[in-house]
């Protein structure tokens, strides 16, 4: 089933992450995210407790403080009000609450501590509680200062996706008083069950985002996006999110086969972009790029996606961080195929592919092979077999 234009891949939208946050700096302030829970090879019954590998890995935005002996951070599951009515909200207090959590103190930090932030997350065990969850569940995920001391303060933050807002997942936070939903992503999780399972919301991505700005001059100066497709196929455009710094903001964008082997462009490229081909600097905005004829790919092969500086101006994109590699199996359809690469001055291999650093890259699959003699996305009037 598929769309009269095609559809993007390996994302399944815009290729653009972002991430946004609130902070909590007092007693009782907590954000929470309500939703279904989405289990690798959608799973029953998988346990997250105090034992096992029981974990939770979570991300905090910059200049977090959280030093004060007498402060508490508690990260976890609890139940769902259903009787209060909207926004969606967290249902009991903690102490009374029997789904799994952590209780961080300055005694008991997380790796990293509370006072760092890591862009690839922080990862505790659980401290007390027990929940067990089947693949489509619902669940409320909560990170709360329940006892706030000096001047500590946290800030959970939402995933890193495409979009701008959410009614399901719903995010809500109560740091204005009594909870108020908020136009925020959900939060950012990664749940390891007891037995390695792991978990996220859906809706979600375990991840984060940074911000990686280069130039010509830069060692690497060309960024990109190892990907498969599982059946033959053809693309007929590409797609990256890009910011400019100025009119000197050149660059150029290729897709390439064999590129950690022997990379061939596709695409006759690479094809040149100057600041002078686009309109807006200092601003997030997308290259949608339609090319001149359908590009046929091959099934379970590699192929990159890049953008290469070409000029003294800063370009920049945001990059998503996963907590690990498995965790790409909830980044979009292509899967554990895909990894971040790099290369320097337009020539040679690219890198191997980094399973847990990915970069917004995108094509556009306008005709899929091997299902009866092949699905043609028409441009008017759908699929044709």
């Amino acid at each position: 089933m598929s769309w009269d234009s095609g559809f993007w891949w390996p994302y399944g939208g815009f290729p653009f992450f972002f991430a946004s946050s609130v902070s909590l700096d007092a007693t009782g302030e907590y954000a929470a995210s309500v939703g279904r829970i989405r289990i690798a090879g959608k799973a029953t019954n998988k346990t997250l407790d105090t034992t096992g590998s029981s974990s939770i890995r979570f991300n905090v935005a910059a200049a977090p403080v959280f030093d004060n002996a007498g402060s508490v951070y508690t990260v976890g599951f609890r139940g769902i009000d259903k009787t209060t009515g909207f926004p969606v909200r967290p249902d009991a207090a903690w102490a009374t609450a029997g789904y799994a959590r952590a209780v961080i103190t300055t005694a008991a930090p997380t790796t990293p501590t509370l006072t760092t932030t890591s862009a690839t997350g922080h990862v505790i065990v659980p401290t007390a509680g027990t929940i067990t969850l089947s693949h489509g569940d619902e669940v409320c995920f909560v990170q709360e200062m329940t006892t706030k001391a000096g001047t500590d303060a946290v800030s959970p933050v939402g995933c890193a996706m495409t979009g701008t807002s959410f009614n399901y997942p719903g995010y809500v936070s109560n740091i204005s008083g009594a909870p108020v939903g908020q136009a925020l992503p959900p939060l950012a999780i990664e749940i390891t069950f007891s037995d390695g399972t792991i978990g996220t919301l859906e809706g979600a991505l375990p991840g984060q985002n940074s911000n990686l700005t280069w130039t010509d001059a830069t060692n690497p100066d060309e960024q990109g996006l190892i990907f498969q497709v599982p059946w033959a196929c053809t693309i007929d455009a590409i797609a990256f999110p890009m910011r400019l710094v100025d009119a000197t903001s050149d660059l150029q964008f290729d897709l390439t086969s064999a590129p950690t082997t022997g990379p061939v462009s596709m695409i006759s490229g690479p094809i040149a972009l100057t600041a002078e081909n686009m309109s807006l600097a200092a601003n997030e905005s997308f290259v949608f790029y339609t090319l001149a004829s359908d590009v046929s790919l091959a099934a379970n092969t590699d192929y990159c996606v890049s953008v290469k500086a070409t000029g003294a101006g800063n370009i920049r994109w945001a990059q998503l961080n996963l907590g690990s590699a498995a965790a790409r199996a909830f980044v979009g359809p292509a899967g554990t195929t895909i990894g971040g690469t790099t290369r320097n001055t337009g020539s040679g291999n690219y890198g191997a592919a980094n399973t847990t650093l990915l970069n917004p890259c995108a094509v556009r699959i306008s005709d899929i092979s091997g299902f009866g003699g092949g699905m043609r996305l028409a441009g008017h009037g759908g699929l044709v077999a």
